[in-house]
């Protein structure tokens, strides 16, 4: 984010779960896990590990603001 949230970019990290399935779009979910690196054929890219996965509310405020 450069000014506003009009600026944001979606950012994404690759998460390993075995019960990925459960999870549902447009939720919100704490998730912990440890995170690695996996080589794929575009280069050595970090992924997350997912040790545990809790659904909570939708937080007040939804982004993380640098300042």
């Amino acid at each position: 984010m450069v000014c506003c949230v009009a600026d944001l970019q979606p950012m994404g990290l690759v998460c390993r779960y075995v019960a990925a399935d459960t999870v549902r779009e447009k939720s919100w979910y704490r998730i912990k896990g440890v995170i690695e690196t996996e080589t794929t054929d575009e280069g050595v890219i970090p992924l997350l590990r997912v040790e545990s996965v809790e659904k909570i509310e939708k937080p007040q405020r939804e982004y993380v603001y640098p300042y």
